[in-house]
């Protein structure tokens, strides 16, 4: 061997030391990762609760593998800190927890009644947790919401929990939130916060394989705070009006009835906004602007495109103000438009504003016009 050679050799032997890989690395399959969160308080303890389903399982479902009942877990820890909470899930692990893959959290009434600061400042202080997860309220037990299977053996990942803009866009109601715009929204002060608010439903899904009615996961309407507090919550028959107003809508029903005999159904997508106000003796009272395009689905009586329209406008006219109505009734301006405002003149909401809100009554929403145009009936087009 020449020296050459063997300089060449030492050097290889060398560069193995460096080779040491991640020797501090975990298999995944030695891990447990959570696919939801849920937070609460009561009886003066932080509860905490992990949901957990086997990874393997996702695996071979999305490997095209057969779908297989999934055994879902969920942890529960009690402290009187949050972080304490988490500390006492940790002592009966069977193996350690990685945050990273968590898709959802939901906040129980109690939690909403302290306060989320806490709660949010834990979060954004511990490095495997992110600020993508899809926020959810309720008014019923966390922990038995995050039991509930997906029906079909549905992977949670891809429930109405863990990917709700799939259903949202085929049926937009109320909107999914993400913890990242939540936080931005909670500290507006102009800002009024709504969370989609779940709860469980009997006698909806039946299955051959149970013989009892399987509980499913649904929406229970929504839950509102500003500066930080805790509002209340509005049904989902109260929020009607909601999907109106949101730019992120994609498509949403209008049921048209005389009495109670049905017209015909409509679908309607990606309605426009406008808002304006005016001051009169100190006051601002506030003009929204609708214009909404869509199709018919279903006619069951006789009726002019022309009066389909004009009934459609006249409906969603009713529904925005119900809801604007009803947010009053929980002292929330449920539209922000105490954000429009400060948006467009900051110097005159200061003097109107108390704790960041306006002096909203009935009378200050003063004027919705919608316009609701129909542009086919299935196949056929519509020529205006």
């Amino acid at each position: 061997m020449t020296n050459r050679h063997k300089i060449t050799f030492v050097l290889l032997l060398c560069s193995a030391l460096f080779l040491g890989g991640c020797w501090n690395s975990k298999e995944i399959e030695h891990l447990r990762y959570p696919t939801a969160l849920g937070i609460d308080y009561r009886n003066n303890q932080y509860e905490m609760y992990l949901q957990l389903v086997d990874i393997s399982v996702i695996a071979k479902m999305e490997g095209g593998g057969r779908r297989s009942e999934q055994d879902m877990v969920v942890f529960k820890g009690v402290g009187r800190s949050l972080d304490e909470a988490a500390f006492n899930i940790y002592s009966y692990t069977q193996q350690r927890v990685n945050w990273s893959h968590i898709r959802a959290v939901i906040f129980g009434e109690g939690a909403l009644r302290l306060g989320l600061d806490v709660f949010l400042d834990n979060f954004s202080r511990y490095g495997e947790f992110r600020h993508t997860w899809w926020t959810f309220t309720t008014q019923g037990d966390v922990k038995q919401l995050l039991l509930l299977y997906p029906t079909m053996n549905t992977p949670a990942i891809f429930s109405r929990l863990g990917d709700p803009t799939t259903i949202y866009r085929q049926y937009s109601y109320i909107q999914p939130v993400m913890l990242n715009r939540f936080e931005a929204q909670l500290y507006e002060k102009s800002v009024t916060t709504i969370l989609p608010n779940l709860s469980s439903v009997t006698g909806k899904v039946y299955s051959t394989s149970k013989k009892h009615v399987r509980p499913v996961l649904s929406r229970r309407g929504v839950c509102v705070l500003h500066n930080r507090k805790w509002l209340g919550c509005l049904s989902t028959a109260q929020v009607s009006g909601l999907r109106w107003m949101s730019t992120k809508t994609v498509r949403t029903p209008v049921n048209l009835f005389e009495g109670k005999k049905p017209i015909a159904d409509l679908v309607f997508e990606d309605p426009r906004q406008t808002i304006t106000y005016r001051m009169k003796d100190g006051k601002p009272y506030f003009t929204i602007k609708v214009e909404v395009s869509g199709g018919l689905s279903d006619l069951n009586q006789q009726t002019s495109v022309s009066k389909l329209e004009k009934e459609s406008a006249k409906l969603i006219e009713k529904q925005i103000r119900d809801t604007y109505l009803h947010g009053l009734k929980l002292h929330a301006d449920i539209f922000s438009f105490s954000n429009i405002m400060y948006r467009r003149n900051v110097k005159l909401w200061k003097t109107l504003q108390k704790d960041g809100q306006l002096q909203l009554t009935p009378a200050s929403l003063e004027k919705i016009e919608v316009k609701a145009t129909l542009k086919n009936s299935g196949e056929l087009q519509f020529v205006h």
